[in-house]
């Protein structure tokens, strides 16, 4: 996973899709300084390329994620200062939305 050597997140969430041959990385924290991440990475594993996509509404990490019909979820987890988050989204991969 492309990162900064500081950046290096743990608390992220992946699903994949194998049907598309794609991988969803999203959120997680900066481990110096526990700040959530907004992130969403794509991998594609056919190309062995990985693209930024749309932030995230919510910065999160120690979250659930999940696919359902074709549509990455991301719900709960940490925001800022371990504030528990009561909020979920929805990704849409084909347009990023």
């Amino acid at each position: 996973m492309p990162c900064r050597d500081k950046v290096c997140p743990h608390g992220f969430r992946s699903v994949s899709m194998p049907r598309e041959g794609t991988m969803f990385v999203c959120g997680g924290i900066v481990s110096d300084s526990d700040c959530p991440l907004d992130v969403v990475l794509k991998y594609d594993m056919v190309r062995n390329h990985w693209t930024v996509m749309n932030k995230m509404i919510t910065a999160r990490s120690f979250f659930a994620s999940g696919v359902i019909d074709r549509m990455i979820y991301a719900a709960g987890g940490n925001a800022a200062d371990l504030f528990e988050l009561d909020s979920a989204e929805v990704l849409n991969p084909l347009d990023g939305k």
